[in-house]
């Protein structure tokens, strides 16, 4: 079974240029006039969202025209400019960041320890500054001392430590790893990932 989108799942194939990349995908593969495809036609978000306000029509229409927006966007069918840019609308702006983290995280401090408030809420950014930024912002309004936390800031035993003094360590922030400085409160969620 393969799932998702098409225009997201390209594999990695190392110094290789695009047409290469493409013809090493699993539609230029002998196998793929056996594969059956299955098409996922309802968003399970706006599902889940409709079950739990079964008598707020306006809200299920809100979230049918989110949803057809979404749609539209994922296909490139929106009226674009200058050949990329497609017009967000209105409701979908807000002013600031913090209007914006202020909209996602309402009642922040009533809701301090309860998973269930956290479990339903989320905040995608373009970096990961402007991610630990919002993180150590929510972290500080948190009652209770700060416990900071630091990454190892030190080279291998085979390793030149003058090549990569703490100072360098300390600033590099490479995908998939945590900042060199978390910063933690009690009730902080952390989400722990790793691969095994």
């Amino acid at each position: 079974m393969i799932s998702g989108d098409w225009r997201q799942v390209l594999p990695v194939v190392p110094k290789r240029n695009r047409a290469q990349i493409v013809r090493s995908t699993i539609k230029c593969s002998s196998l793929w006039e056996d594969v059956e495809i299955l098409r996922s036609t309802e968003n399970m978000r706006v599902k889940n969202e409709k079950e739990k306000y079964p008598n707020d029509v306006e809200l299920h229409q809100q979230l049918d025209k989110h949803e057809e927006w979404l749609l539209n966007l994922g296909e490139n069918k929106l009226q674009s400019y200058h050949t990329n840019i497609v017009e967000i609308p209105d409701k979908m702006c807000r002013d600031s960041r913090e209007h914006v983290v202020d909209i996602v995280f309402f009642y922040f401090k009533d809701n301090i320890g309860n998973k269930d408030y956290f479990k339903s809420r989320i905040f995608l950014a373009a970096t990961n500054e402007v991610v630990d930024k919002i993180n150590n912002e929510l972290v500080a309004q948190m009652p209770g001392d700060t416990h900071t936390l630091t990454s190892v800031d030190t080279v291998g035993d085979t390793d030149n430590p003058t090549m990569f003094p703490p100072e360098f360590l300390n600033k590099q922030n490479p995908s998939g790893l945590p900042q060199h400085k978390l910063m933690l409160k009690k009730n902080t969620v952390v989400i722990f990932a790793s691969k095994i």
